[in-house]
């Protein structure tokens, strides 16, 4: 049985790079994803980002990387 942790990171706080507007202080935030996945990989845990673009285009991606 294996741990997925599922993160869906916001457009706009995370800093995504096919969005123009981002948050002032994006890098911080996406240093702090960094932290989270280290966290997240030491303890057994698979991590998987979202970019909050992808899944208004296409919900479905959440279900087929679950499967």
């Amino acid at each position: 049985h294996k741990s997925i942790l599922l993160e869906i990171d916001g457009d706009f706080w995370h800093g995504n790079p096919n969005v123009k507007n981002h948050y002032k202080q994006s890098a911080d935030v996406q240093k702090n994803d960094e932290i989270k996945n280290k966290i997240a990989k030491k303890y057994g845990y698979t991590l998987i980002r979202f970019w909050e673009l992808d899944l208004k285009k296409n919900i479905n991606i959440l279900l087929k990387v679950i499967e």
